[in-house]
């Protein structure tokens, strides 16, 4: 993390200035990692599942993440960002090797995914909801929010899932009987 000391812009407002000064910036994140594992279920029940996301596993990851985090050192190290940063708090400048980097993210960093795919919907049987967001084997029930994305978004999920809810409210307004 880099905690911005001062923001100097003549465009910005003062307003703007004083709410971004003291921010923090956490820049680092890879959103399609290439470490799996399954989730092992040791008995039935939610609390069952024994989950290791398994992040950093990979040496494709690992490259990456050391690569993009050593990318943004160096464009905060550049002006006008560097005369504005304070210092660098997480994981510190005295963390230079890969080893040490991979190792303060295992530590340090946190899981910015969000939940999606555990009712991924799709055109045939394999998904747990069909294209009109029904639960393929219950009737009149459908889910309408991430979990039926059946890959991963590269980006914020607000804007799919609000388009998501569009779309199920005009298929469950269609599918009421005597719609048009």
């Amino acid at each position: 993390m880099t905690r911005l000391r001062r923001v100097h812009c003549s465009r910005w407002t003062r307003e703007l200035r004083d709410v971004l000064a003291g921010h923090t910036v956490q820049p680092v994140g890879q959103i399609r990692q290439c470490g799996r594992r399954p989730v092992p279920r040791r008995s039935r029940g939610p609390r069952a599942a024994e989950i290791d996301a398994n992040y950093l596993a990979t040496e494709h990851d690992r490259t990456v993440t050391v690569d993009v985090f050593r990318a943004i050192r160096r464009l905060f190290a550049t002006e006008p960002l560097a005369s504005r940063i304070e210092h660098e708090t997480v994981p510190g400048p005295s963390v230079q090797g890969d080893d040490e980097i991979i190792a303060a993210g295992l530590e340090q960093g946190t899981c910015g995914y969000h939940a999606i795919g555990t009712c991924a919907m799709g055109p045939n049987d394999d998904g747990v909801v069909d294209p009109q967001l029904r639960v393929r084997g219950v009737t009149g029930l459908r889910v309408v929010d991430a979990s039926v994305l059946p890959t991963m978004v590269g980006g914020n999920l607000n804007g799919p899932v609000s388009t998501l809810a569009w779309r199920a409210a005009d298929l469950i307004n269609r599918s009421r009987p005597g719609a048009k």
